[in-house]
């Protein structure tokens, strides 16, 4: 419903500062129309993306003709146990060889 100058003035005619505060209000009624329909629009185009990407996620190359190649690899379970240091624990007696003189490996 929108209203003429002339008709609020006639609603409100005993006082003009109801008129003024009246008109003041149906301007930013218009504002706020306007933009409840842009964010309409914008709202409308967000739920297509979000159903078009949605459509993407639930295809792979079980259930699709893509090659299982193009859906990417799998990330695989980490083999490391959580928490622990790799290698001996502290205190552990090596094993290790010892080093030979240099000058006992070659005989000439």
């Amino acid at each position: 419903m929108e209203l003429t100058h002339e008709q609020v003035n006639i609603i409100c005619k005993s006082d003009r500062e109801i008129a003024s505060y009246f008109r003041a209000l149906l301007a930013q009624n218009r504002q706020l129309t306007v933009l409840v329909e842009k964010q309409a629009i914008r709202i409308e185009q967000l739920e297509k993306r979000v159903n078009e990407l949605e459509r993407q996620l639930r295809h792979n190359s079980n259930n699709s003709s893509k090659p299982p190649f193009s859906v990417g690899l799998r990330k695989l379970a980490n083999l490391r146990q959580a928490g622990r240091k790799q290698g001996a624990p502290n205190g552990h007696d090596g094993h290790t060889l010892r080093f030979l003189a240099t000058q006992n490996l070659f005989p000439h």
